[in-house]
């Protein structure tokens, strides 16, 4: 009887509570993968940037007036609330009151939800040219504009799985994977689009470049690639997030039968709010840059090469938020 232990008379401790410097420490440790991470796509924007500025003004301005538009309207599949769902499944499962797979059960929802939304942005940026002519843009730089933004259109479902699949991962802590495609593909949209932007001016394989139709081919061809490494490599091959995903169900663990009513209905009670949230910014920068564009074109170009240098700075403060998201998304599925 001496032997047998008593809840009563001798209570188990409390579960540690992490003190606020493990937090934080915490916090630190995923920032950084998170920031390059989500440079990868800013990245690449000032990448553009850089390249179309060294082919001419004009073309410079072309994809700044295309980007007026599309960076208006694509706000709308912006809005990064996956996390909070995959967070919340997490702490449960890793507190026993929740399965694991409910983790991929949501990112199948998110997928769902967005690839709908995505069907209307892309319906938007195929209409750049006819919006365009309603304003007072130079009619010169409309066509080049409509091209750029029609090219760029191809990319929207690989950005919008690969934003998915990151934020899917690094709910879980899992950062390091998105970090290094991002940092790939950054460097291989810098490559290409310096040799078939701009091409090789001296040497035996000196080659004059394609110019400005060439650079929206290249970033969305990179865009793909990033999804394709990511999915294919990471998830598929070395198996990342695999603990997450639905096992022997439907076809390789995607089911319709996840996408409920009530599930889409909580998740579009988190994601309207949060896009609206964010395209409150992007409004306010593109009434900023038609005001660029109705001075000059060489404003509205210098106006897009400063707000690419101001949208990095954003992306470091939104990676310090994102390892607090994630911390706080987890305990919350843990309970109390």
């Amino acid at each position: 009887m001496d032997n047998q232990h008593d809840p009563f008379l001798d209570p188990s401790p409390p579960p540690r509570v992490a003190s606020w410097r493990e937090t934080a420490a915490g916090i630190l440790a995923l920032a950084p993968a998170l920031f390059i991470g989500q440079l990868g796509w800013v990245g690449m924007k000032v990448t553009d940037t850089a390249l179309l500025g060294h082919v001419g003004t004009h073309a410079l301005a072309a994809a700044s007036l295309s980007d007026l538009w599309t960076m208006a309207s694509g706000v709308l599949i912006q809005g990064r609330v996956l996390g909070i769902f995959v967070g919340n499944a997490v702490g449960a499962a890793k507190a026993g009151t929740a399965p694991w797979q409910l983790a991929g059960e949501w990112l199948q929802v998110s997928v769902a939800v967005l690839g709908a939304i995505s069907c209307f942005v892309m319906g938007l940026w195929a209409a750049t040219g006819p919006v365009l002519r309603l304003t007072r843009a130079d009619a010169a730089l409309i066509p080049d504009a409509s091209y750029f933004s029609l090219v760029l259109l191809a990319c929207i479902p690989a950005r919008v799985l690969f934003s998915q699949l990151q934020q899917y991962l690094s709910a879980q802590r899992i950062v390091k994977p998105a970090a290094a495609v991002a940092l790939v593909g950054l460097a291989a949209n810098l490559l290409l689009g310096y040799l078939l932007v701009l091409g090789v001016p001296t040497g035996p394989s000196r080659f004059g470049g394609y110019g400005f139709p060439a650079c929206p081919i290249v970033t969305s061809a990179v865009e793909w690639l990033q999804l394709l490494a990511l999915a294919g490599l990471f998830c598929l091959c070395l198996g990342y997030g695999r603990q997450g995903w639905p096992q022997a169900v439907g076809w390789c663990g995607v089911s319709p039968a996840f996408v409920t009513k009530s599930r889409v209905r909580e998740y579009l009670k988190l994601y309207v709010p949060a896009a609206l949230s964010i395209a409150s910014d992007f409004w306010r920068m593109s009434a900023v840059g038609a005001f660029a564009a109705s001075l000059s074109t060489l404003d509205l170009a210098v106006f897009t090469a400063s707000y690419r240098v101001m949208w990095i700075s954003l992306v470091l403060t939104g990676s310090l938020t994102g390892g607090v998201g994630i911390k706080v998304a987890q305990a919350l599925g843990a309970g109390p």
